[in-house]
């Protein structure tokens, strides 16, 4: 690296004796030429990036009030700074000078854009189609341009001129997909996306989309292909190796999926989401002490998500750990939202019913019904919990209410029979003991 830079310094100190000898030998009467020569002296700074030593030349030179050519190169000198308003000012001058001239005018319309003025630079590309209908830089960049919802069409029209000009410019068919997605033409897009890759395989981003757009119809054995090459094309992304991992998952192959996901919290230790999809897999597998590990690294990067907290208490609940899916599911409660509390505390209160630990979950189930109390659910099992209990004259009131709840719930059948078969059991006994 210091031997290239050292031979760079050289070649331009060289170039810059010969531009001093050879203004010396030039007579001094011939203007011109002298001009002439530290312009293409400025142009070869430029060339070496030298952009600060270039724009001092174009001065010397007299650029800044020379030809169109002269201003343009200062222009883009500037640009090459980042020197917003000298460069629209000398680059604006060049097309005002040559105003017939496409390639100054796109290269004036592309800083405008650069710079933030979007609406000026989008019009002077228009000019230019105007002048040359076919010019395809032209054309790709004001498609670029057109991002709004209600310029997706114009954006489509122009990406279909610039294939019919340049069918083998995989860009375009990739840029025409976007805006197909955009207008909720997903067959187009597929097309567009398939003839991208067809032209260049390797590209990364048309795998990207299109994997997306078969895992949103549930084709996943199409998108884990595609996901999968991505992956093979940049082993150090993440994501991709966790797109994978939710195909395998959608298509119930954990044990690849397992893997996928390790391997994405390998290379991302610091998402949740991959520790989560992790801890998913486990589950399925039955291997709910990985499970849980996997979720409570999930929650010590993201302690606010309830989905790790309930899918937690369920993994413990597997492991027979009441007191532990307890605590999780009180967390999940805590961080869900209000119209999911209820729901929650119902699962919180069965955690309880299936530990026989009947006391904890009528306590539960009496919260839920206090705050809402059509809770079929809730009611069903307080009154299951006091029959077991053997507290009958409490059961059979909460049964009937249960009964009153789901009698036109059609989903209840089998719940509403079971119950009302109880009931008689229970009236049964009462009658037993009152005799």
């Amino acid at each position: 690296m210091k031997h290239t830079r050292s031979n760079s310094r050289v070649a331009l100190a060289v170039l810059c004796l010969f531009i001093v000898v050879h203004l010396q030998a030039i007579p001094s009467d011939s203007v011109k030429v002298r001009r002439d020569s530290l312009v293409r002296a400025a142009n070869a700074f430029n060339a070496n990036g030298r952009f600060l030593d270039a724009t001092k030349i174009f001065l010397f030179a007299g650029a800044d009030t020379g030809s169109a050519s002269e201003r343009f190169g200062l222009g883009i000198t500037y640009a090459s700074l980042n020197d917003v308003q000298h460069a629209l000012k000398y680059l604006g001058a060049a097309v005002s000078l040559d105003s017939t001239n496409v390639s100054y005018r796109f290269q004036f319309a592309r800083f405008l854009v650069q710079s933030g003025s979007v609406k000026e630079g989008q019009d002077q590309y228009e000019v230019i189609l105007r002048q040359d209908s076919s010019y395809i830089p032209a054309l790709t960049a004001l498609g670029q341009l057109y991002t709004e919802p209600e310029r997706y069409e114009d954006a489509a029209a122009i990406y279909r001129r610039v294939l019919a000009l340049s069918p083998n410019d995989f860009l375009s068919h990739y840029y025409l997909a976007n805006i197909m997605i955009g207008l909720l033409n997903s067959d187009t897009a597929i097309t567009c996306l398939n003839s991208s890759l067809k032209l260049n395989p390797n590209f990364v981003p048309a795998l990207n989309v299109l994997a997306s757009i078969h895992y949103g119809k549930k084709r996943f054995d199409a998108a884990l292909s595609l996901y999968q090459r991505a992956a093979t094309l940049r082993p150090s992304n993440a994501e991709f190796l966790n797109k994978v991992g939710l195909c395998y998952r959608n298509l119930d192959h954990y044990r690849p999926a397992v893997d996928a996901f390790r391997r994405a919290t390998q290379l991302d230790s610091l998402n949740a989401s991959y520790f989560g999809n992790l801890g998913h897999s486990y589950y399925w597998l039955a291997m709910y002490d990985s499970s849980v590990a996997a979720y409570n690294h999930a929650i010590a990067l993201d302690n606010e998500n309830s989905v790790y907290y309930l899918n937690l208490a369920l993994a413990y609940q597997r492991l027979d750990s009441i007191q532990a899916a307890a605590s999780a599911y009180r967390r999940a409660i805590w961080t869900y939202h209000p119209e999911i509390v209820l729901d929650l505390q119902v699962k919180l209160g069965s955690v309880y019913f299936l530990g026989k630990d009947y006391r904890s979950a009528i306590e539960i189930y009496q919260t839920v019904l206090r705050s809402n109390p059509d809770v079929r659910d809730a009611q069903f099992y307080v009154a299951s919990a006091y029959d077991n209990l053997s507290d009958y004259t409490i059961a059979i009131p909460n049964y009937n209410k249960f009964l009153k709840l789901a009698e036109n719930v059609s989903t209840e059948a089998e719940r509403i029979a079971w119950t009302k078969t109880r009931l008689k059991a229970l009236d049964y006994l009462q009658s037993v003991r009152r005799k």
